[in-house]
């Protein structure tokens, strides 16, 4: 950065700073930051170290317990969490490669509000002219997910659909391969949060959207559940 650092200066001279409306952690400090209002501070911020764990750390002792990260990939949310590994937090992506944008928003925004944040419902509908309609006079199209419980060797019994599994049973015999691998892709298709219909065994993980923090969150359950 030392090479640009003097340009960048001089374009960082030519702005105009305001005060924040809301309290920034500085990953330059890892700490709450007014100093922004300061061209020093942001020629610091380009080639100073980043203090990213202990920004994490200083959210967790104000009491911030529901992290969004906001850009094309959630590769913070994972670095974030390795931060806070001891915490229970909620962590949640605004967009998701390979799936659905509005999906994955309206997901998060959901998350956001069933845990008590504040939603502008006005301004999140404002581009949108909205009208009433009837509602359709045909059947709806129904989705089973009773939850079935069957028989399985030595008199254990285990509850399962195709999106969920509440324990985990996997017989030593013949059936074994194909058992895992239906416990396998249920909880596949519970991580990427799709029924196990859609999921295309030909494609890799990352094609059907499945990111690094995804893929973590996968390992820890199967290893827990089937006690690896």
């Amino acid at each position: 950065m030392e090479p640009m650092l003097a340009e960048f200066c001089q374009i960082a001279a030519t702005v105009t700073y305001n005060v924040p409306e809301i309290d920034i952690i500085s990953n330059v400090t890892g700490q709450l930051t007014t100093e922004m209002l300061a061209l020093e501070y942001w020629c610091r911020h380009l080639r100073q170290e980043v203090q990213f764990a202990r920004s994490m750390e200083t959210l967790h002792i104000y009491g911030y317990d529901v992290f969004v990260e906001i850009g094309p990939k959630p590769i913070l949310l994972g670095m974030g969490r390795h931060c806070l590994a001891e915490v229970t937090a909620t962590w949640l992506p605004s967009l998701r490669q390979g799936q659905e944008e509005w999906r994955v928003l309206l997901q998060s925004l959901a998350e956001l509000y069933v845990r008590g944040v504040s939603v502008n419902w006005l301004g999140f509908d404002q581009e949108y002219v909205r009208q009433r309609v009837n509602l359709p006079t045909y059947p709806w199209q129904r989705q089973r997910y009773w939850v079935e419980t069957v028989k399985v060797e030595r008199n254990q019994t285990v509850a399962r659909n195709d999106s969920l599994i509440s324990h985990t049973v996997i017989p030593n015999n013949s059936d074994r391969p194909q058992s895992l691998r239906s416990y396998l892709l249920a909880e596949i298709a519970k991580t990427l949060q799709i029924p196990v219909a859609q999921l295309d065994i030909q494609q890799s993980l990352s094609s059907l959207g499945m990111d690094s923090l995804m893929c973590l969150e996968l390992k820890d359950r199967i290893q827990a559940e089937l006690k690896l």
